[in-house]
């Protein structure tokens, strides 16, 4: 689809048909998409999630978990840019995001 419209002229286009090269691309197989903002400034973070596991009997009880895989500002991943503290913050917020209910 991206190659029909590059290739596509600009006139050709439909009326109010906009290119969205700014806005970050689907989430990867497996992530779920989570907004977090941080000083008004929205990420689009990919989130690995792992649901609590075990009974706690028979087997050992393992916590859900989340991972931080990328934090989007538009169209630019800036998940290595952000601190150890600022990652385990959002993967924090994911966790409790049906607790504030």
């Amino acid at each position: 689809m991206n190659a029909v419209l590059q290739s596509t002229p600009l006139q050709a286009m439909p009326q109010g048909f906009q290119r969205c090269a700014h806005v970050a691309p689907r989430p990867d197989r497996g992530t779920q998409r989570y907004t977090y903002t941080i000083n008004g400034i929205g990420l689009e973070c990919d989130i690995e999630f792992e649901a609590a596991d075990g009974d706690g009997w028979n087997e050992p009880r393992e916590p859900a978990t989340a991972t931080l895989c990328k934090a989007w500002v538009r169209d630019v991943n800036i998940a290595e840019l952000l601190s150890d503290d600022r990652r385990e913050e959002i993967e924090t917020a994911f966790l409790t995001q049906g607790d504030d209910e």
